[in-house]
């Protein structure tokens, strides 16, 4: 479809965590964190949760609430020993994490997360942001298969473990935002503040990440579309707000 000739439509989910009540009945409250970047793979849904790891969300498990009460989220009992009504704040639906991958091992800063479909099996990776010019991020990749299966229940996420030791590669450049692996090349978006941000490449064993073509400003997650062997990306400050795509092998 042309979008230019047509405004796209859409609505906000609210991602909440499900619990139960003191009277055993499901309800769910707000996550409150910040989300780093996001993946979809399929009907799960990863989101990267800074220091903590992966937050995983089933995308056929959204459910419609009441959005009339803008100061209430979750089961409003109705004292009948029955479950009352549901509410999401003013969103009409709301999305329930149903596990989580918990960050083990060595300190690991989950800013961004991308799949891999040019691997096999598939697989993930996961970006380090850093404003220090001391601090050496990695990218690290994470076995797809494994976390493709979450277990078939909403009321208290599974939690697994990931170990951030494993598969990380240090690529040697701050302010990552977005990272994403194609035949084993990588691509990094890095953002410089409110000027325009910078696409780079980088091959294990080279000394650092070569410049491949300016983005906008602010440029966040990294998606590959292999279809059009294009990186697909946006701008995260609101006056640019950009979704657009990049020729990865384009020089600068």
């Amino acid at each position: 479809m042309n979008w230019s000739s047509q405004r796209p439509k859409y609505r906000h989910v609210l991602m909440v965590e499900p619990y139960r009540t003191g009277g055993g009945f499901p309800t769910f409250a707000p996550i409150r964190r910040h989300a780093g970047g996001i993946a979809w793979y399929g009907n799960t849904l990863y989101v990267a949760d800074t220091y903590a790891g992966l937050r995983v969300f089933d995308l056929t498990r959204i459910l419609r609430v009441r959005d009339d009460r803008p100061d209430v989220i979750g089961l409003i009992e109705n004292g009948t020993g029955d479950a009352g009504d549901y509410y999401g704040y003013d969103y009409k639906y709301v999305l329930p994490q149903i596990a989580a991958y918990d960050n083990t091992g060595k300190r690991f800063r989950y800013s961004a997360v991308s799949v891999d479909r040019t691997t096999s099996p598939h697989t993930m990776l996961a970006g380090e942001y850093t404003a220090s010019e001391r601090s050496r991020p990695k990218v690290l990749r994470l076995p797809l298969a494994g976390l493709g299966h979450a277990p078939n229940r909403l009321v208290g996420a599974d939690v697994r473990t990931i170990t951030s030791r494993r598969g990380g590669r240090t690529v040697g450049r701050r302010s990552i935002q977005g990272a994403v692996s194609v035949n084993d090349t990588y691509y990094l978006s890095v953002s410089a503040g409110r000027a325009r941000g910078t696409l780079y490449s980088w091959t294990p064993g080279a000394s650092r990440p070569t410049p491949r073509s300016t983005l906008s400003v602010g440029p966040e997650d990294l998606s590959y579309d292999g279809t059009e062997d294009v990186l697909w990306t946006c701008g995260e400050y609101a006056s640019f707000r950009y979704v657009y795509a990049v020729d990865p092998a384009r020089a600068r």
